[in-house]
């Protein structure tokens, strides 16, 4: 199942084009959309129209919102949890292979402020992980390519319950998710199984983006 998460902007409405490469990608493959509170629903119906499901649940909580929604609701054995700002290159095949993979990662807590981890410790206390320094890899986007047992896992230990509501935690819950899989054996694997360490960002045309071998990263500057 692939199952993006959105908050739509007409302006550049890349969750379309998202969409249409992972069915042109995949043409029989599941998709879901959660979208996360969007003033402009008017997408939908191109997602319809591209046989995705849309789940209109009013979603505030990021990624992670989104990503422990599909888990209770679609009981799957394998998952591609995408941001609607991420544009597949070329099949994925080889990264399900995998019992974690994603788009990118990079070390720890590098590059973050006091307030990532300020909100991140106290968030971590929600679940029975131990909060780590150091020694673990975050993952970009919190988009985890994943199977199940790996999400069923991080919830018996109340990992559903780090939430965020605001960019802050999001960016944060990159590496608190990368602090669970360390605690459940999946972290040092990370570099051998994801498309790629973090690359940084190009720009063509005015467009911001980051790319990886099998797909690219539309940057909008949401909040």
């Amino acid at each position: 199942m692939f199952a993006l998460v959105c908050r739509f902007d007409r302006k550049r409405p890349v969750v379309v084009e998202s969409v249409r490469t992972i069915r042109r990608l995949y043409p029989d493959a599941e998709i879901v959309v959660t979208d996360s509170a969007s003033e402009d629903k008017s997408y939908f119906a191109e997602m319809h129209r591209l046989g995705a499901k849309v789940e209109d649940i009013g979603n505030r909580h990021y990624e992670a919102g989104a990503l422990w929604h599909v888990h209770a609701k679609y009981p799957r054995d394998h998952y591609f949890f995408m941001q609607d700002t991420v544009i597949l290159r070329d099949r994925v095949d080889d990264l399900a292979q995998h019992d974690v993979s994603g788009m990118m990662w990079w070390n720890g807590w590098d590059g973050c402020a006091p307030k990532h981890l300020d909100w991140g410790r106290e968030a971590l206390a929600r679940s029975e992980y131990a909060w780590l320094d150091d020694g673990f890899k975050m993952v970009f986007g919190c988009m985890l390519f994943c199977r199940r047992e790996v999400l069923v896992r991080l919830a018996k230990k109340q990992f559903d319950r780090v939430l965020p509501d605001d960019k802050t935690g999001s960016e944060s819950m990159e590496r608190l998710f990368g602090i669970a899989l360390q605690h459940e054996g999946y972290g040092d694997r990370i570099p051998e199984t994801f498309d790629s360490p973090w690359v940084g960002c190009e720009e063509q045309d005015g467009v911001k983006y980051t790319a990886t071998k099998r797909m690219v990263k539309v940057w909008l500057g949401r909040q």
